[in-house]
């Protein structure tokens, strides 16, 4: 008896071993249905990658514009600087002329000056001595000596003015070379802060073309995963249609444009949606704007006969109506049990859906689920922009 339950152990222990063994691991084919919410789930990924590329490109504009502007205020800068350059040269060469000038006036006094001393002093024969000596008399001689006196003054008052001129001149030149060099210092600052913003604004172009360039691919991705989430609602919609899941509708909300506009009347002031989303197939709640339309699609019987599609995905609505030639622009002026789509971020990615209940002058009144997170009646003006379009039924 002990080796036949050693023997039965054994057993139950390969056979587990077995089936734990990867190659040996068998996994039920997922339900349509399941692989549709996968890809939900995938676009929803992909969108939140797309959201954060797009901040990261927007920020690095926003560095970039950033950048552009410091450098046309640099820009400014140094032109102004050059400007005050300009003008201190204009005056270093007034002032360098006017010292030059000054210097040689100063010469030519002092060589005259030089001359009369020279005629005055070293040349007796002929000079200063012979005035004193030919004097007619004392008051004469004294005449002579003062007239001298005076001249020799005079001649040194000049020089004396021209000196200071000079000195004046020099240290004005002075300054204005140190003003000079100073706006030079301060353009050739202004200068390398300009190229370091350039040397930064090529980088980040470099990583905006990179940030691009993954917005791309992700849109691409995207792209592709809608599709094929397009193809799995399309091929849901069919098997659910082939098993007989949908409502023949209920005769109570009538016939045509009216009956889903009925059943959607029915549900106004129903709370939290969970009728409606799991009805859908959802065992927690979800975002129930689709369910809601589904729903009332399903109890007037429009499901089933293929006018309207059974989609909880907003975009999977759209584009089952576009891919039939069934859809209108926000423009469109709608009619009674019209699907009315929403675009609240305006990146022509469906965020909301409703019915349309009727129109009354420039305004569109629709029943919408999940608004306030309730069933109730909003209203929009023709064309707004928070529409995306409307799918229009062939009832």
């Amino acid at each position: 008896m002990k080796k036949k339950i050693i023997a039965i152990i054994l057993l139950l222990f390969c056979v587990t071993a077995f089936l734990d063994f990867p190659f040996a691991t068998v996994s039920a084919k997922k339900s349509t249905e399941q692989q549709l919410e996968e890809k939900k789930q995938q676009i929803e990924n992909k969108e939140s990658d797309l959201k954060d590329a797009s901040s990261e490109a927007d920020q690095l504009q926003s560095e970039i514009d950033d950048y552009e502007s410091k450098i046309s205020e640099l820009n400014k800068k140094i032109k102004t600087q050059e400007s005050k350059r300009d003008k201190v040269e204009k005056q270093l060469e007034e002032a360098q002329k006017k010292l030059d000038e000054a210097k040689e006036k100063k010469e030519k006094y002092e060589e005259i000056f030089a001359e009369r001393m020279e005629v005055m002093y070293m040349y007796g024969s002929s000079g200063y001595l012979d005035v004193i000596f030919s004097s007619s008399g004392l008051s004469d001689l004294i005449s002579n000596i003062s007239n001298y006196k005076e001249l020799v003054t005079y001649d040194q008052s000049i020089i004396n003015n021209l000196q200071q001129a000079e000195a004046e001149i020099a240290t004005q030149t002075k300054k204005i070379e140190d003003d000079k060099k100073e706006l030079d210092t301060i353009i050739a600052g202004l200068e390398a802060d300009k190229e370091d913003l350039n040397v930064l604004t090529e980088a980040k172009k470099y990583q905006l073309t990179d940030a691009n360039e993954s917005i791309e691919a992700i849109e691409e991705q995207l792209d592709i995963l809608e599709k094929e989430a397009i193809e799995l609602n399309d091929k849901l919609y069919e098997e659910n249609i082939k098993n007989g899941n949908y409502s023949n509708g209920n005769a109570y909300y009538g016939r045509g444009r009216t009956a889903v506009v009925n059943a959607a009347k029915a549900q106004i002031g129903n709370y939290n949606g969970e009728k409606f989303w799991s009805w859908y197939g959802f065992n927690y709640r979800v975002s129930w704007c689709a369910c809601f339309v589904s729903w009332c699609a399903n109890e007037a019987g429009y499901i089933k006969a293929g006018v309207i599609p059974k989609f909880s995905y907003v975009d999977n609505g759209a584009n089952w109506f576009k891919a039939r030639g069934r859809w209108k622009g926000r423009s469109y002026k709608p009619s009674p049990g019209d699907i009315i789509f929403f675009d609240w971020d305006g990146n022509g990615v469906g965020n909301h859906v409703g019915i349309v209940e009727y129109v009354s002058g420039g305004t569109v009144h629709t029943i919408e689920g999940n608004t306030s997170n309730m069933c109730a009646r909003r209203g929009y003006s023709i064309g707004s922009w928070s529409i995306m379009g409307y799918g229009v039924p062939n009832y």
